[in-house]
């Protein structure tokens, strides 16, 4: 449009000034011709086939994608990203058969370009290689499995997951098998775990067990299954002799057993290997499940660890006309023997009581020149010598006044050795509980500990049972003499640092006084262990002729002291394991992740058998 705009001078001429105004109208835009496909996804979330997303690779109009191996491809459902306006056809958003290729046609938005896509999906990818899957610990109604990590081409280590099924049939060899008959435990498949416990199982009851390990992709694949039984109550050993329980520990499915056999005329070193769900001896160890292993007559194993593929067993024999120090080393898988050292520290009666070991040495407690000295030994793990850094000899034996010394525990940390029983006792009146604490290097007692590194403590005549825990030592102590004196024994909680004692776990006193309140009250063996935050103790209750014993197992905490009133009946269970026998008592307690063992032996009417009582460490059933 043009407009005349007319406008007149000063000097009387007329001017005309013409105005072009511009009207603009918007054209329509082009069209989108695309017809692509920008992004082609299984989401996990949309396919219950799948664990993890599904990205395919989009190369011009040939679209692929690998899904993991086990996955059903006949019902898989897309999604999908397209140009502004464009549609496809068929909708890959509903469920598909991609067992062969599916053609995909784009319509771009200008209703005439078009391009075919062709899908293809493949099963595939590489699955995780299965770790071993073995058994740790086998409770009454609970199993509990651990298992070294598998392996994977692609996801690291960290980033695979786990989770245990079980079944009571086997039919979960493989991790589709585990999945569809398997029971899962846990929620879900999760990282960083190496073992789990199976819980609510039936008692005595076998069952198969498998872990199926998944990988960032959804590949799965499962460990080896193994069978395991949940365990039995009560394992008994009778040969028609006397015999004697002394020592015992547990790893895994197994329990080994170790006591004096009576053959007729002599005792000889008895040491058994025994299923626990069934109690049963297992065969492939020693012959027919037994090690016999006597050199002189009247030898007698005593006390006994687990460390790595060996059975260490300490005791003591008559092979050089008296009684010796005697350490054996067992293969714990078929028995047979690795080496042994004899140790004859005195012409007279001389017998280890307790052993402890570290990472490199074992140390052993007990008594010399019939038990007029006490004596502590340190000797390489490897080949049972003495290490002659420790006090210039490899040993630490001292001579009191009394006739009746010895260490009779033995504990070590990081830097020291603590040996601990009785001094200056006369086996009569007088005497005292003694806890001493060496340099573990060089065998120098440690004067910051007690006086001159050696504490008496103020009540009870011999520390009959002493285990270490997170820088204090815990000890049970008798009253008197020997393991019939009549009366109560007391608990102490020492700090390992100066010996101070611990009044809170004392209850206001620098010990705690047990009663289990039936005449005598002894404490045999190795009456005394730790776990974790607790501790249980096994006694006797009533000895000899007095009357019906029966065992007394109690557990408290190890911060107050205080009874657990969750195990058994206030804390304390009792064993009676036979009503018509005055002879009952326990020689060793110890532990595993579900269980607490107390073994010891009980008069049959004619000879004396070993007893191995198990209870559920949490309930005390």
């Amino acid at each position: 449009m043009r407009q005349m705009v007319f406008r007149k001078q000063g000097t009387g001429r007329l001017v005309i000034i013409i105005v072009a105004t511009l009207f603009l109208t918007a054209c329509p835009e082009p069209t989108n011709n695309l017809a692509t496909i920008d992004s082609f996804v299984f989401n996990a979330s949309d396919n219950d086939a799948l664990v993890a997303d599904v990205a395919a690779t989009i190369d011009d109009t040939a679209i692929t994608a690998t899904v993991p191996i086990g996955t059903q491809i006949t019902a898989l459902k897309a999604t999908v990203v397209l140009p502004s306006g464009a549609t496809i056809s068929p909708n890959p958003a509903t469920a598909r058969d991609y067992s062969s290729a599916v053609v995909y046609t784009v319509i771009a938005e200008d209703g005439a370009t078009t391009a075919d896509y062709t899908v293809t999906v493949s099963v595939g990818g590489t699955s995780p290689v299965p770790g071993i899957l073995s058994v740790r610990s086998v409770g009454l109604e609970a199993i509990m499995l651990e298992w070294t990590a598998a392996s994977d081409d692609t996801t690291a280590a960290g980033s695979l997951k786990y989770r245990l099924y079980y079944s009571d049939s086997d039919n979960i060899a493989t991790a589709a098998d585990a999945e569809a008959n398997g029971t899962p435990v846990g929620s879900g498949y999760q990282t960083g775990i190496t073992s789990v416990t199976a819980t609510g199982l039936a008692q005595t009851t076998a069952y198969y067990f498998t872990v199926v390990v998944q990988d960032e992709a959804g590949n799965k694949a499962a460990y080896t299954p193994l069978q395991q039984g949940t365990r039995v109550s009560l394992i008994e050993s009778d040969t028609a002799n006397s015999d004697y329980l002394k020592a015992a520990a547990a790893e895994g499915p197994y329990v080994y057993l170790a006591g004096s056999e009576h053959d007729g005329s002599v005792l000889n070193w008895r040491i058994e290997k025994r299923r626990l769900d069934t109690g049963a001896l297992v065969e492939d160890f020693g012959t027919d499940g037994v090690i016999r292993d006597g050199l002189a007559g009247n030898d007698e194993p005593v006390s006994m660890l687990i460390i790595g593929d060996y059975l260490f067993v300490s005791g003591y024999d008559y092979s050089e006309g008296n009684q010796q120090w005697r350490t054996q080393v067992y293969n714990k898988t078929t028995g047979a023997s690795i080496m042994g050292k004899k140790n004859n520290p005195t012409t007279n009666q001389d017998s280890i009581k307790d052993i402890a070991a570290d990472g490199d040495y074992l140390y052993l407690a007990g008594a010399a020149n019939s038990s007029n000295d006490v004596r502590l030994e340190k000797r390489s793990l490897a080949d049972l010598n003495p290490d002659t850094d420790f006090n210039s000899s490899g040993f630490y034996q001292e001579t009191f006044t009394g006739a009746a010394d010895f260490y009779r525990a033995v504990a070590v940390d990081d830097t020291h050795v603590y040996a601990a029983g009785t001094a200056n006792n006369d086996g009569g009146t007088t005497g005292s509980a003694v806890v001493d604490k060496f340099n573990k290097d060089t065998g120098v007692l440690d004067t910051s500990f007690g006086t001159a590194g050696r504490l008496t403590l103020p009540a009870g005549r011999v520390v009959a049972g002493m285990r270490l825990y997170d820088g204090y030592l815990y000890a049970a102590v008798l009253s008197g003499f020997d393991d019939s004196t009549n009366g109560s024994f007391h608990l102490y909680k020492i700090s390992t640092s100066d010996g101070s004692f611990s009044t809170a776990f004392g209850g206001g006193s620098n010990y705690r006084t047990v009663d289990p309140g039936v005449n005598n009250n002894p404490l045999f063996g190795n009456p005394l262990t730790l776990d974790n935050d607790s501790m249980y103790l096994v006694s006797s209750r009533v000895y000899g002729a007095l009357g019906d014993p029966d065992w007394y197992i109690e557990k408290r905490s190890l911060t107050h002291g205080e009874l657990d009133s969750f195990f058994g009946t206030g804390g304390v269970v009792y064993e009676n394991l036979s009503t018509t026998e005055t002879d009952e008592y326990p020689e060793t307690i110890f532990t595993d992740d579900l269980n607490v063992f107390a073994g010891g032996v009980m008069h049959n009417g004619s000879s004396y058998e070993w007893y191995l009582r198990i209870l559920d460490k949490v309930s005390g059933e």
